[in-house]
């Protein structure tokens, strides 16, 4: 990498780093970026959670040190997501690259539907009514997380549909929850891929480099009940964009180099 792709490359992870942590879609910006560099799809996938690891690893550590994380309700679901992560990756490590940016593009365009599904339960500030139970609900994330193991992309916004729409969790302590599972989701995968020989290790050491410092600033806010309006806006934000840059990538409307 020249020292202008490899700056441009932090910037990236700066942006995913806040992204990931306040709403979810960290990718949004750095798949589209991957992509362009000339990384394949499944190799792209691959190396987006290594700084996605390292990302929620300080934002884990940061809201620890708050004490902002519901351990009771977060512990069921960090084992369903160990369990998904595990076969999830073993999954994707065997997906072809032209198979996997149609699933990326594929969940994407879901999330950004879903994201927009009953606004009241997103900006509520008490727990709404919980549509599955403690056991579904963790049965159903962690097939989301088997899911995520596939697929990156939008991996932290499906979580929080969860979360939110279906199991009646605030957003505000939503987050944190989400934050959690994230590391081990991404912590999980990223060996799996890596061993498999799945990631860039010198573009995904400067997009970490990057996402450190973003996760690091935005975790300030990850459990701020008084940000929850700009939180879910920015969620719905990112979530778009991100759909038509990968759907215009997928359709050959905006500039990729896919490894064919």
């Amino acid at each position: 990498m020249t020292l202008l792709e490899a700056s441009a490359t932090v910037g990236i992870g700066v942006l995913a780093g806040v992204l990931s942590v306040l709403a979810g879609g960290g990718c949004t910006v750095v798949l589209p970026v991957l992509l362009a560099l000339g990384l394949s799809a499944d190799h792209a996938n691959a190396t987006s959670r290594f700084n996605l690891t390292v990302g929620t690893l300080i934002a884990t550590i940061t809201l620890v040190r708050n004490n902002k994380i519901d351990w009771s309700a977060t512990k069921p679901l960090l084992l369903a997501t160990v369990v998904g992560a595990l076969v999830g990756a073993w999954l994707g490590t065997r997906i072809q690259s032209s198979a996997m940016l149609a699933l990326i593009v594929l969940t994407s365009l879901v999330s950004m539907i879903l994201v927009y599904v009953k606004p009241n339960r997103w900006l509520s500030s008490g727990n709404s009514e919980q549509l599955l139970s403690e056991r579904a609900g963790a049965f159903v994330y962690g097939l989301l997380c088997a899911y995520g193991g596939v697929v990156a992309v939008d991996s932290a916004i499906l979580r929080l549909i969860v979360l939110v729409l279906l199991l009646g969790i605030p957003l505000s302590k939503a987050n944190p929850i989400k934050v959690v599972t994230g590391l081990g989701l991404f912590a999980i995968s990223s060996a799996i891929y890596g061993d498999a020989g799945k990631v860039s290790w010198e573009v995904a050491g400067w997009l970490a480099g990057g996402t450190a410092i973003g996760s690091y600033f935005a975790s300030r806010q990850a459990a701020s009940d008084g940000a929850k309006k700009w939180i879910y806006l920015l969620l719905q934000i990112s979530v778009t964009i991100e759909t038509l840059m990968l759907a215009g990538q997928w359709l050959g409307w905006l500039p990729r180099t896919v490894g064919q």
